[in-house]
């Protein structure tokens, strides 16, 4: 639409999630304006810089496109790690993440958040096998 809403309230302080689906196919399709608005996206939040389950052949090139938008778009980033109950496969993601750091550079990260939801690991014993109660209990206790 052309129709223009104005000037965004706060815009420095909102920020665009992209889902697994957008960063693994779209990463070059960002929007880098708020809908409707003049105003640029200053942050993205990644839930991670890659999942074990994706092919790696095409890591570096969504990894250059995140930081080809955060250079263009003077954006931050707070950078997503997995915690799961599969041990190989988080450290695997682990590395990537601090590949993805580097490659970001501090003046583009925001942060770092280590696991997602990790309140609701419990729930899914029925739809990943490696979620156990031996699991769950060295998540919380150690």
């Amino acid at each position: 639409s052309d129709v223009q809403l104005g000037p965004l309230a706060a815009a420095a302080r909102k920020g665009l999630a992209l889902d697994d689906t957008t960063l693994w196919n779209c990463s070059s399709q960002i929007p880098s304006l708020w809908p409707n608005t003049l105003e640029r996206v200053q942050s993205l939040r990644l839930f991670k810089a890659w999942d074990p389950k994706w092919p790696e052949g095409g890591m570096e090139g969504v990894w250059q496109n995140v930081v080809r938008y955060t250079r263009a778009n003077t954006a931050k980033v707070l950078v997503g790690a997995q915690i799961t109950c599969n041990e190989k496969e988080d450290d695997i993601a682990w590395n990537w993440t601090k590949r993805l750091l580097i490659l970001l550079g501090p003046q583009h990260v925001m942060g770092l958040a280590v696991g997602n939801e990790m309140e609701l690991l419990f729930s899914k014993t029925a739809v990943d096998p490696t979620v156990t109660p031996a699991c769950t209990s060295d998540m919380w206790s150690g």
